[in-house]
């Protein structure tokens, strides 16, 4: 379950990073991939659940803690 977990983040995070140093040396980011991201952020993060989650903080960190816990982080 480690495993899976370093390996996610060891391909995932040079691509967003990778993203992200290209748009902000002024070159446009991949039209699709910016595109397919923004529709995302703006479904799932409505302001509902902004409210929810700012009201209910407390209970999701104490989440990560046990989580964290159980895989022995």
């Amino acid at each position: 379950m480690k495993l899976l977990l370093y390996l996610v983040c060891l391909f995932s995070i040079p691509v967003i990073m990778g993203i992200v140093s290209s748009y902000r040396a002024g070159q446009k980011p991949h039209e699709i991939l910016h595109l397919r991201l923004k529709n995302f952020a703006q479904q799932i993060f409505t302001p509902q659940l902004y409210r929810h989650v700012r009201s209910l903080w407390m209970y999701y960190g104490l989440l990560i803690v046990f989580i964290l816990a159980a895989l022995g982080l």
